[in-house]
């Protein structure tokens, strides 16, 4: 059954796979191929079905979070640089990404203001010297692993380590 959309290059009369192209029913054009881009992340060119994880970006920004420094990527929401931070646990979180749960709310200072303000990560925009003073309870929890000392970010399976892992170590 055709549904009106395929995957026929009109110009050509072969559709991507080199076949005969079929015609499209109601007059609809096929639908475009998205070009493919590449985000950077860490250095490395990620190729993401086509669609791209973080805005473009030219460099890194600092930012602050529980008064310890981080670079992430400029011309990004909050929650997406703390992703490039945390590219493991961020994903799984319970985020919306669109202003409904409210389990990404921190408490920042924009650079060059006095004022703590309360804000959704999902919202703001990154900016250089911002200072994210609290975390949500989610957050803290996804972020938990750039906080840890670099002892701990071995401990197996990524749960906290135990007093009798501790005394075991000594």
């Amino acid at each position: 059954m055709a549904t009106g959309f395929s995957n026929v290059d009109s110009q050509q009369g072969v559709d991507f796979y080199g076949t005969a192209k079929r015609p499209v029913r109601g007059g609809r054009r096929p639908p475009r191929a998205i070009p493919n881009f590449h985000a950077k992340m860490g250095g490395v060119e990620q190729e993401r079905l086509g669609i791209p994880l973080f805005r473009p970006y030219e460099k890194l920004i600092s930012i602050t979070v529980r008064g310890r420094k981080f670079s992430v990527p400029e011309n990004q929401i909050l929650l997406r640089a703390f992703q490039y931070l945390c590219p493991e646990t961020i994903p799984y979180g319970r985020y919306c990404w669109n202003e409904e749960c409210q389990y990404c709310r921190v408490s920042v200072k924009r650079p060059g203001g006095e004022k703590i303000s309360q804000a959704l990560s999902c919202k703001l925009m990154a900016e250089d010297g911002l200072e994210v003073q609290e975390l949500s309870t989610e957050l803290a929890w996804n972020l938990l692993q750039l906080f840890r000392p670099a002892t701990d970010q071995a401990a197996p399976g990524g749960q906290p380590p135990t007093s009798e892992s501790q005394s075991s170590s000594d």
